[in-house]
């Protein structure tokens, strides 16, 4: 596929998610530089958050691709955090629109870890709603690639939402996801992992 000109690669349609494919080494790293400006402040998010409360249930969701994210991260990172502290769960965005009650609890504080490319599809903006609604101690972590997305503006100002933007070429114009995809799971290891600043930068260097 690389090794094709856009000469070939026009007619099949493939040029945009070819580069975009392509580019994906150059956007783990700066995915990484965007995590490093925001260490401090994901830091003291979470730590507030362990302070305030004894357990918090950290919810992965998404719509569509998005919500493969969660799915990836949730088996790598249940191994490495405290579960007394920590219960991570991944759950779809159209499963907690149709099932709120069933995992939406009032008096369980609730992180919800939102993953959205466009951050527009409406399950994903129903189901901040709903959790907004249904639970006393709600707080978010909001990883989109569209800084103009309805999510993102839902993020502006809310000292309990933490808005971590992915590189601007990771918003996908192709219909497959690809950067969008892989810079937020990135971004997922990167936040929750308890690894040390510098061993993260390791493996990113590694997988580039």
């Amino acid at each position: 596929m690389f090794t094709l000109n856009q000469e070939k690669l026009v007619p099949l349609g493939a040029s945009i998610t070819t580069a975009e494919i392509k580019q994906q080494p150059d956007l783990w790293a700066e995915t990484y530089a965007l995590y490093k400006d925001k260490h401090s402040d994901i830091e003291a998010f979470l730590q507030k958050l362990s302070e305030r409360h004894d357990r918090v249930r950290v919810i992965f969701t998404g719509a569509g691709t998005s919500a493969y994210v969660g799915e990836t991260v949730l088996p790598y990172l249940k191994g490495k955090v405290d579960e007394q502290k920590w219960e991570f769960l991944s759950i779809p965005t159209t499963t907690l629109v149709s099932n709120p009650y069933q995992f939406l609890k009032a008096d369980f504080p609730t992180l919800l870890v939102s993953f959205a490319r466009s951050g527009n599809s409406p399950e994903s903006v129903a189901a901040v709603g709903l959790a907004e609604q249904l639970v006393k101690d709600f707080y978010q972590i909001t990883i989109t690639c569209a800084k103009n997305g309805e999510l993102a503006k839902r993020a502006q100002d809310d000292t309990n939402n933490l808005l971590l933007l992915m590189p601007e070429k990771s918003n996908d114009q192709g219909f497959a996801m690809t950067g969008s995809y892989s810079c937020m799971t990135l971004t997922a290891l990167l936040v929750f992992d308890p690894l040390s600043v510098e061993e993260k930068l390791t493996i990113v260097k590694t997988i580039r």
